[in-house]
């Protein structure tokens, strides 16, 4: 269509009043979207051609652009978010709540983190979508405690198609990732992990979203003796979260339901177990929102025995946590945002017991491009 118009453009400076360029002029216009210029070229087709067949055809033109709507704009290629932040940990290194066990060291510390995401669509159809994932992340601990500092690069595709099963709309997802883990500069994981999903409104005002999370983990060194210390393995998550809206969209409440299996090379993880949360967003005031979320998690290791004599117990988890955030829109891109979470885990063996209290702020933003 470009080439179109310059060519018409060139055709018209040699002879201006050649009503048939000034239509197919109009009809390039049109193909690139510049209906304005479009509507100019057969408007003057429609008042200057003396009858015949182009200005019937301008008019018909005319009657359709002001009946059609604009078409939609190009979707973005890139979108980028990030987000830096400070925070408060009351338990860095999980320190057992029970005292006699508890280690001396204090387990406190700040951190500041860094994230961001880039992700680049390069197939975009009106019913499929495939994305390029690249996603860093670092975290900074103060208080002497370098070897929590966590850095990881994640690399993903994503792929969304929408279909149609019976009088319903379903998106389903596929999403392949892989991601690096550092510890203080050392290599602390690498994970390969596939997530199907498939999503849908069953009623108007809700959305469902069922999914499977597949992941093979590899970890450093494993321990002194691999068959039961060993972390490696695959871990699997396979769930529904589904969401009731209001009517105009702007409050939601959400339910999770997940069902969590590790199989790994050490007996003493080996797990099975569930994870249940549910959660409420609403706005507040003008341009800040408050989520509330709450969660269960219950796991049962089988085949555990413990590596201490000092607690032989076998281990059985149940965490649950609160989680709260206070989001303030300062413009459509960049928000700042306030968060605490508390984390109290149970279990029969007190080396797992511990509470975490977690808190601070961050600056988040995005853009798309």
């Amino acid at each position: 269509s470009k080439e179109a118009i310059s060519i018409f453009k060139q055709l018209l400076d040699q002879d201006p009043d050649h009503v048939p360029t000034h239509y197919f002029l109009g009809e390039a216009y049109a193909r690139s979207g510049q209906n304005e210029s479009a509507r100019k070229e057969w408007q003057w087709v429609s008042e200057q051609a003396e009858g015949g067949i182009y200005r019937e055809w301008a008019a018909r033109a005319l009657e359709r652009a002001e009946q059609a709507p604009p078409p939609a704009p190009r979707p973005p290629k890139w979108t980028v978010t990030g987000g830096v932040g400070y925070e408060h940990d009351s338990n860095v290194v999980l320190k057992p709540s029970e005292k006699s066990l508890a280690s001396p060291r204090d387990p406190n510390a700040g951190r500041t983190s860094l994230e961001a995401e880039f992700r680049y669509r390069f197939v975009a159809e009106r019913d499929l979508g495939i994305d390029f994932i690249y996603a860093p992340r670092q975290t900074l601990h103060d208080d002497s405690l370098d070897e929590f500092n966590f850095h990881a690069q994640d690399f993903g595709l994503q792929a969304r198609k929408r279909a149609k099963m019976g009088n319903k709309t379903v998106i389903f997802g596929g999403r392949y990732d892989s991601q690096l883990g550092f510890l203080d500069g050392d290599l602390f994981s690498y994970r390969n992990r596939w997530t199907l999903s498939a999503d849908s409104r069953l009623t108007p005002q809700s959305r469902t979203i069922f999914f499977d999370r597949m992941s093979l983990f590899q970890f450093g060194p494993d321990g002194f003796d691999p068959s039961r210390t060993s972390r490696d393995g695959f871990y699997n998550d396979a769930g529904i979260t589904h969401y009731i809206y209001t009517k105009d969209f702007s409050q939601h409440l959400y339910v999770n339901q997940e069902f969590n299996s590790a199989h790994t090379e050490g007996r003493n993880f080996d797990k099975i177990g569930t994870t249940s949360r549910i959660g409420v967003h609403t706005p507040l005031i003008a341009r800040t929102d408050l989520d509330v979320s709450s969660g269960l998690e219950w796991g049962h290791y089988p085949d555990f025995s413990s590596l201490s004599s000092r607690d032989t117990r076998k281990r059985r988890d149940l965490n649950w946590d609160i989680y709260g955030t206070l989001t303030h829109h300062i413009t459509n891109n960049v928000a700042l945002r306030g968060f605490y979470r508390f984390i109290n885990a149970i279990n029969r063996n007190d080396f797992y017991e511990y509470h975490r209290h977690i808190f601070g702020t961050q600056l988040i933003f995005t853009q798309s491009f």
